[in-house]
């Protein structure tokens, strides 16, 4: 089965399914200006490695100015050395170009085969009918790039690379304690958002120094019922991302896991309760904890620690510190 035909088999799959220790997460330190992002269009697939020992490669871009400020929603920036790309006329990807985009520090991958793309000798590349003005490069610029995964679909990327994406976020209703899940899902009709960041994404561990690859197809080329829904008029063309992985025996496709746990504890919004069980602290205490997040204050523990004791003639007689603690870092992380 080639690489493709997976990704087709990956969507029909979303479409069946579409309904710890804690401390603080080493993220990898980058130069936002300095650095080379890529954005790639379909179809095409781009390659490279996690770096092996150097933090968590994932940026969540939470992008507000396009979510209506919400700061749970976003796209996604994987932090990739060694990149290329996959031409293959297996995959339908043999006419992949990169160009490095004039005046910025962007790269951008298309695949000129496609029905949106046209090559534009000595100018550059025109996609969507937006000119993208360049150089026609052999490879990567850079050793180590940022790569875009942006849309909806960036979520099933997410949750695949991460440590416990497959679970969803939400709340053990007898304990009041969260689980390590990714993504958050409502069924009310009138949310903004059906589904939201509950924590930002955390690298597996098998992950960190695998080769990868990242593919962008478009969902109504490999999805009937899905181009059905297009042709109507009842759904607009989206893209589809699909993660692989090579463990030494070739590219094979990540599938999510839920064994993971992740370093940031999720915050859960639509059905946390802090009333439920063992998880429950006194109302003057969650009080604090909400005042202390509306305020913005530093989301170290000494901080919170500092404040609670100087607030503790208005707190319960025995405040669990720890816990209001982690309840704040949750809602500031």
């Amino acid at each position: 089965m080639s690489l493709r035909q997976t990704v087709a088999e990956d969507i029909k799959e979303a479409r069946k399914n579409s309904g710890s220790q804690r401390g603080e997460l080493d993220q990898i330190e980058v130069d936002m200006g300095e650095m080379t992002f890529t954005h790639f269009h379909p179809t095409t697939i781009v390659t490279g490695e996690f770096p092996a020992d150097e933090g968590n490669p994932i940026i969540r871009f939470s992008d507000e100015q396009h979510n209506n400020g919400r700061i749970d929603q976003g796209y996604l920036g994987l932090i990739i050395d060694n990149p290329g790309v996959l031409a293959s006329e297996e995959e339908q990807t043999e006419d992949t170009v990169i160009i490095d985009v004039a005046d910025s520090n962007e790269v951008r991958v298309f695949n000129t085969a496609d029905r949106d793309t046209d090559l534009i000798d000595g100018v550059g590349v025109e996609y969507n009918d937006r000119l993208y003005k360049g150089e026609i490069v052999d490879s990567f610029p850079d050793d180590r790039i940022i790569l875009i995964v942006s849309g909806a679909a960036s979520k099933s990327v997410a949750k695949k690379l991460d440590v416990c994406g497959a679970k969803t976020a939400g709340m053990n209703e007898e304990t009041g304690r969260k689980n390590d899940g990714l993504i958050e899902y409502t069924d009310d009709p009138d949310a903004e958002v059906r589904s939201r960041y509950a924590r930002s994404p955390e690298l597996r561990e098998e992950l960190y120094g695998a080769d990868v690859g990242v593919m962008v197809s478009r969902r109504e080329e490999l999805d009937d019922k899905y181009a059905e829904l297009v042709e109507s008029g009842d759904r607009r063309g989206m893209k589809w991302f699909a993660l692989f992985a090579d463990f030494g025996d070739g590219f094979e496709p990540v599938e999510a896991t839920d064994e993971g746990t992740a370093v940031r504890s999720s915050y859960i919004l639509w059905n946390f309760d802090p009333s439920v069980g063992s998880g429950r602290i006194p109302d003057e205490d969650y009080d604090f904890v909400q005042q202390y997040v509306d305020a913005g204050l530093p989301s170290d523990r000494d901080t919170i620690e500092q404040n609670i004791e100087n607030n503790s003639s208005d707190l319960s007689s025995r405040p669990d510190v720890d816990r209001m603690v982690e309840l704040i870092q949750q809602q500031l992380a």
